[in-house]
């Protein structure tokens, strides 16, 4: 055999091997790819903001006006009007929908994929499984969605009617977070009765006082109901009645409404691309899963007085690309029918829904008479939350007893206190 070709043949060899470990190492490129998605992301949000603080208008505080610089800066960010596609306008929109497809490409890159990972494929799409009582939930939910669309194009009086104070929308919705905070406390007295740690307890009793906190908000404490007299020292609040969150009306409804939409959408997906939901931690009962974010997502398309904000229009464009690449990675990976046709609807009834609130909105009696019909979409998800989470919690306590698994638990929990 020729000398020169063995020591070429090895060369070759050397070569491939340096290759293929410079390939297995990417690893820690991943990161740097998502940071640069993320920074970029972050370079579209500010210029959005910049155009923000372009169109201030100097007459609700005079530059003069020692509060000037911050007071007026924060209203003019969350300043609800009705929708704008003017010049600068059209570009804010621009920008957020580059934001947009800029964070939910970091998520997919800070996530394995079954490309990189495929021992990941089957739980992914074992996590993708919609059950019979799922889709029935999700088809209520886009029937209810479907009849709110038709009774505002009908009769935008009676969708103003139903979703005033003390009607329908606003009733429902504080019926279900009464039911999630005695659906949350049920589960975690469960856990605490099986003897777990105080500290795995205390996180559904943390989301039963917040579900009850917001029923109580919902309905002014009761006020209207026992004719309650307003005090002296809630008196200034934007309703004049007891409740915390009108005395910040505008900086309340944003944080909350984007705050669920980083709850109820954008955790699930990305956590379901992951192994959170398999390491069997109890945190992962109570976390939203695929199907709490196919049923939240039409939350994001009941907007009009809010559309300008650049929260509202991220939380918009990221539930559809997320719906997007659901429909994508379901096809791909030849999942469930379910999944499929379930993200393809839902994909086209929120961007329909959006739409006509949007072309149509003039028609509304109120500026934010969408608003209600938000607040109870984000209710119903909460219920179907809990009621999931306690579900699970039941569930994961019987296999701890049939595993012979719960008195290390317990054990846990008699040594941490």
């Amino acid at each position: 055999m020729n000398t020169s070709d063995t020591n070429g043949s090895s060369r070759e060899r050397r070569a491939g091997l340096v290759k293929a470990n410079l390939f297995s190492n990417q690893l820690p490129a991943f990161p740097t790819k998502a940071l640069l998605l993320f920074s970029l992301a972050l370079l579209a949000i500010l210029a959005n903001v910049a155009i923000d603080l372009a169109l201030i208008d100097k007459g609700v505080l005079t530059p003069e006006h020692p509060a000037y610089g911050v007071v007026n800066v924060i209203k003019h960010l969350i300043f609800e009007q009705p929708p704008k596609f003017e010049h600068w306008y059209l570009a804010k929109l621009l920008l957020s929908i580059a934001a947009s497809i800029l964070l939910l490409s970091a998520l997919i890159t800070l996530a394995p994929t079954s490309h990189s990972r495929p021992e990941r494929t089957e739980l992914i799409l074992r996590a993708s499984k919609l059950t019979r009582a799922q889709l029935w939930a999700l088809g209520g939910i886009l029937f209810a969605s479907g009849a709110f669309l038709l009774l505002f194009l009908l009769s935008p009086q009676l969708f103003f009617r139903i979703g005033s104070e003390d009607e329908l929308i606003e009733t429902s919705s504080a019926i279900m977070w009464f039911l999630s905070c005695g659906l949350f406390l049920d589960a975690g007295l469960s856990m605490s009765r099986s003897g777990i740690k105080r500290i795995f307890v205390c996180v559904p009793i943390a989301m039963a006082l917040l579900c009850f906190l917001c029923a109580m908000e919902e309905v002014s404490w009761f006020q209207r109901v026992l004719s309650i007299p307003t005090p002296d020292a809630l008196a200034s609040n934007h309703q004049h009645e007891i409740n915390l969150h009108n005395f910040f009306t505008n900086p309340s409804e944003n944080a909350f409404y984007f705050a669920m939409f980083l709850f109820l959408i954008v955790s699930p997906f990305f956590l379901a691309r992951t192994a959170f939901y398999e390491n069997g931690h109890p945190w992962t009962l109570f976390v939203p899963g695929r199907f709490i974010l196919l049923a939240s997502a039409i939350l994001v398309a009941y907007n009009y007085d809010m559309w300008n904000i650049i929260f509202t229009q991220l939380s918009f464009f990221m539930t559809l690309g997320i719906l997007g690449y659901l429909c994508y990675e379901s096809a791909s990976r030849r999942a469930t029918d379910s999944m499929f046709v379930v993200s393809c609807i839902l994909l086209a009834t929120v961007l329909l829904t959006q739409l006509v609130f949007l072309m149509d909105g003039k028609r509304f009696v109120r500026l934010y008479d969408v608003t209600e019909y938000k607040e109870g979409f984000i209710a119903c998800s909460i219920l179907l939350l809990s009621i999931d989470s306690r579900r699970k919690v039941k569930e994961w306590l019987v296999e701890l007893g049939t595993r012979g698994e719960l008195a290390k638990y317990q054990r846990e929990a008699a040594l941490a206190s």
